[in-house]
């Protein structure tokens, strides 16, 4: 009996090894304030008497609850992984409605004829020698229920830190979600869209 279970542990101690899952809770943590992101001043009178929707974002990414994969060791395989548990289209549409109203547009949670919505590609971070975010979300902008404006809102960013730590994880998250947001406001036609 004692052999038997010395062989079953030999022989699953590799498998969770190479298995090993970082489970996260999301939170905001970014390491640059807003000044930081070259934004260009936002004409908010033309936003005057208007309101903007942001609706709650969809997931296409096949598995919605991984985050990131720690890439250090090549020969590790499966690499391990950080997941979460968090609804990942909630938490980035909240941080969507604060990073917009924050910079003073006119963010609303009710019925507007003004809408902004996203399909989140991307939201991910690959840990090698750095972590390495990238955040693609395909935007939408409706007036009165038809499509006037599409692209994409991307981010990414590199940082140093510590291997397989969540804090790091977050940091690359936060960072390149704030830089996608930063991306789309720096598109003078996307403004057009929702001003106009």
């Amino acid at each position: 009996m004692r052999k038997s279970l010395l062989l079953l542990a030999l022989l699953v101690s590799p498998l969770l090894a190479n298995g090993k899952i970082l489970d996260a809770t999301l939170m905001w943590k970014p390491t640059r304030s807003t000044m930081e992101l070259g934004l260009p001043s936002i004409n908010l009178l033309r936003f005057q008497g208007k309101a903007i929707l942001l609706a709650p974002f969809t997931d296409s990414r096949p598995d919605p609850g991984l985050i990131g994969e720690n890439r250090e060791n090549e020969r590790q395989v499966p690499p391990p992984k950080v997941t979460t548990h968090d609804d990942v289209p909630r938490w980035i549409t909240a941080q969507g409605r604060a990073f917009f109203t924050n910079l003073g547009l006119p963010i609303t949670d009710a019925a507007s004829p003004r809408v902004i919505r996203g399909e989140i590609l991307s939201f991910f971070v690959a840990e090698g020698s750095d972590y390495i975010g990238d955040v693609r979300i395909k935007i939408l902008v409706e007036k009165d229920g038809q499509p006037v404006w599409s692209g994409l809102a991307m981010g990414s960013a590199k940082r140093f830190g510590r291997s397989y730590k969540v804090d790091n994880y977050m940091e690359t998250l936060s960072d390149s979600l704030q830089e996608a947001y930063a991306n789309l406001l720096k598109n003078p036609s996307f403004l057009d869209a929702l001003a106009n």
